[in-house]
């Protein structure tokens, strides 16, 4: 009987919003698993540690199995949460929110990171989280609804 290829798998991860990002934004990681192999993948676990000095989960997509409260999120079988099966070729994503903690501008590479790791597979991202950025937000208000071309439109700043 022919052996069956060993699966194999690609594993990456994207942070956003654009570095840096100041004290209580929202930040999120999308995660992804390509299969680059040639046969399905019906199994793989999936840790998510982060350092929860600097980050504080708030959600991801889908749900972990465990959550240990101290940074590390836990997916007993990722695969399941994909829709049970992952095809050569294709891709499982997930979706880890957060929001920003503590200023990480101390810190000697000024960052703080989130790893996932399945197996032998590994990703990195940082983030840096600057307590001293301001955020401003600018809102505008029409004095009517409608109004007619050739008609001058005035903003207050």
């Amino acid at each position: 009987a022919a052996a069956l290829a060993p699966s194999s798998y690609a594993l990456g991860q994207q942070f956003y919003p654009v570095d840096p990002v100041t004290l209580n934004d929202e930040i999120y990681f999308t995660i992804y698993i390509t299969n680059t192999g040639t046969t399905d993948i019906t199994s793989l676990p999936l840790t998510d540690t982060f350092d929860s000095q600097y980050l504080t989960f708030v959600s991801a997509y889908p749900m972990p199995d465990s959550d240990n409260g101290a940074g590390q999120l836990k997916w007993n079988d990722i695969v399941v949460s994909c829709g049970g099966l992952l095809a050569p070729q294709s891709a499982c994503t997930i979706h880890i929110y957060f929001t920003a903690k503590q200023d990480t501008t101390v810190l000697t590479d000024q960052r703080t990171f989130n790893t996932v790791q399945s197996g032998s597979q590994q990703s990195s991202a940082g983030v840096r989280i600057d307590a001293a950025l301001v955020r401003y937000t600018l809102e505008q208000q029409a004095s009517s609804y409608f109004v007619t071309p050739g008609t001058a439109i005035s903003f207050t700043v």
